[in-house]
């Protein structure tokens, strides 16, 4: 299975594409792709698309965006898309204050999302525990 990674705000695609091209684990996964404009908007939307289907990859590419977002300065989003329309979305100032213990249930979760069967519809970043609840 597919899954789309779309990232906005003060970071371009190409960032974490190079990021995530300097993962052996993910070597030969992921891909630059263009997509059409949505409404009302012009030119085309270039998206990573990331085979996860097998071997540990969607685990790989969960700690690699993880890893990612927490190096980020700006405010950066990335939203992964299942095939279904299932989705997920990250900001990098919500990752940033994460505890390890928080940081790991976070990488389950995306990791849980990007399955065939796994996650829910829509769940946005700000359903996650904060920095000061624990569970």
């Amino acid at each position: 299975m597919d899954v789309q990674i779309a990232v906005t705000g003060e970071e371009s695609v190409d960032a974490l594409r190079r990021w995530l091209d300097d993962d052996p684990d993910l070597l030969g996964n992921v891909r630059a792709q263009g997509t059409p404009p949505g409404p009302g908007r012009l030119g085309a939307l270039e998206v990573l698309v990331a085979a996860v289907g097998q071997g540990g990859i969607a685990t790989a590419l969960a700690s690699a965006l993880v890893a990612w977002l927490r190096r980020r300065v700006g405010d950066v989003e990335i939203t992964v898309r299942r095939p279904d329309g299932g989705e997920i979305t990250l900001t990098a100032r919500n990752v940033r204050r994460l505890d390890s213990g928080q940081l790991t249930e976070l990488t389950r979760r995306l990791e849980g999302a990007m399955g065939e069967d796994g996650g829910t519809p829509r769940t946005r970043d700000q359903e996650l525990p904060g920095p000061s609840e624990r569970g």
